[in-house]
């Protein structure tokens, strides 16, 4: 008889270290899956399945909501309606990828930081290169948190967000303009309330 073939996906690991007093460091692993095969995955008989879309909430203090991080993965990235979907329900979006179009990835995190109104990562394979990072920022100089090009990269950057800082340009959205803080870019339309 033969052997019962499941069809192959593309998907990305969650890998998220937690530390409690009861239970001491635990890692909880989540597979986040890709709806939209590119066109090279087609080829090789890749299906879509992304059965639900991952939100991971990391608490800064006690006194504060948690800063929501979410991803796609590569090409599910141009999904606008996801972006869209996520927008209001996420802080982070960040996009694991291996593309070659450099160049599209760089102009879609450069737009999806104001779409979105949050900071967007895209970490490029070092093959390809073109990995950077943007937030809402008004200050330009702030607003590229990092970018890397060059190929083949082997290549690490880090950020720190600070938490309650970040999470203020969403109080933004609903202080009138006499009250904003000159940090934070202007809402992008249907963020904007006042």
């Amino acid at each position: 008889m033969p052997k019962c073939q499941q069809a192959l996906v593309n998907s990305a690991l969650w890998i998220l270290p937690e530390r409690t007093l009861s239970y001491g460091l635990q890692i909880r692993i989540r597979r986040q899956g890709k709806r939209h095969p590119a066109h090279e995955e087609k080829i090789y008989n890749i299906q879509g399945f992304r059965p639900c879309q991952w939100l991971v909430g990391h608490q800064g203090s006690e006194n504060q909501r948690p800063l929501w991080l979410t991803g796609s993965i590569c090409y599910d990235a141009t999904d606008l309606g996801l972006a869209s979907d996520l927008r209001d329900k996420s802080d982070v979006f960040a996009i694991p990828a291996l593309n070659k179009d450099v160049k599209t990835f760089d102009q879609m995190a450069l737009a999806l930081h104001y779409h979105m109104y949050q900071l967007v990562v895209v970490a490029n394979n070092g093959k390809f290169g073109g990995s950077n990072a943007y937030w809402p920022s008004t200050d330009p100089n702030k607003r590229q948190v990092f970018h890397s090009h060059g190929q083949p990269q082997a290549s690490i950057a880090f950020l720190d967000i600070d938490i309650a800082e970040f999470l203020k340009r969403s109080e933004q959205i609903t202080q009138s303009l006499a009250h904003r803080n000159n940090g934070w870019k202007y809402p992008p339309a249907g963020l904007n309330v006042s």
